[in-house]
């Protein structure tokens, strides 16, 4: 028999898992309904009251998909993502690291201006990056889609690294200083190296950042999927 602290111990639980269950759940079910939507016929997507299994499944959007030159289009999302996230990692590590180290008078507030500005719908940015990537040639080009990322990217890794980098104990950096360290120098072979944690979770949701993006994307691919010299994108 269990006594009446193990009991109520035991419901406790019990409470708690529900709850987690009943979470998890809210997150699932949106999951599952893109990929039993993807299944389904397009007439059976389009009719009311929606169903949530397809009554005939089918692959044909998966076909349609896959037979569309969707490696060329997968590699190019590939080279934009990746090539804006290290690229905003070239620029937040320095930014950060001076941010959480080198404190002045007005460092808090830029941190602040630099974090607000994602605020700011990456759709404000469209119009004069349309204009701009059109005069430099750099419309229908991964290149130029990386680069037009880096903003959206950098603000976020910034204010992570920052917060990655208060953690670093000070006497890490005297040490390296009274060991002849520049701050170029302490950064590559000191803060780096401790850093590798904090660094891969900054690249992953710059990556997410960077590939979720679809404003910049659908302005500065205008072409149709060539670009002038008719190779895809």
């Amino acid at each position: 028999m269990f006594s009446k602290s193990a009991r109520r111990s035991r419901i406790a639980d019990m409470g708690v898992y529900a709850l987690l269950a009943g979470v998890s759940l809210l997150f699932v079910i949106p999951v599952f309904w893109i990929f039993s939507t993807s299944l389904k016929p397009t007439p059976e997507i389009l009719v009311t009251p929606m169903t949530l299994l397809p009554r005939r499944p089918t692959l044909e959007h998966y076909l349609a998909a896959l037979s569309r030159d969707f490696r060329h289009y997968l590699l190019n999302s590939l080279i934009a993502s990746t090539s804006a996230t290290a690229m905003g990692l070239a620029l937040a590590i320095p930014a950060g690291f001076g941010f959480a180290k080198f404190r002045y008078p007005t460092s808090g507030t830029l941190l602040s201006f630099t974090v607000a500005s994602r605020a700011f719908p990456p759709i404000a940015l469209a119009l004069p990056f349309f204009l701009e990537f059109g005069v430099l040639g750099l419309t229908d080009n991964p290149w130029g889609l990386a680069i037009a990322c880096v903003p959206i990217v950098l603000p976020r890794t910034i204010w992570m690294l920052h917060g990655f980098f208060l953690d670093l104990p000070d006497e890490l950096l005297d040490a390296a200083r009274m060991d002849g360290l520049g701050v170029a120098q302490t950064l590559a072979r000191v803060v780096i190296p401790l850093s590798w944690p904090g660094l891969g979770v900054a690249s992953l949701f710059g990556f997410l950042v960077a590939w979720n993006e679809f404003i910049i994307a659908l302005t500065l691919t205008r072409a149709g999927g060539r670009n002038r010299a008719g190779r895809h994108f």
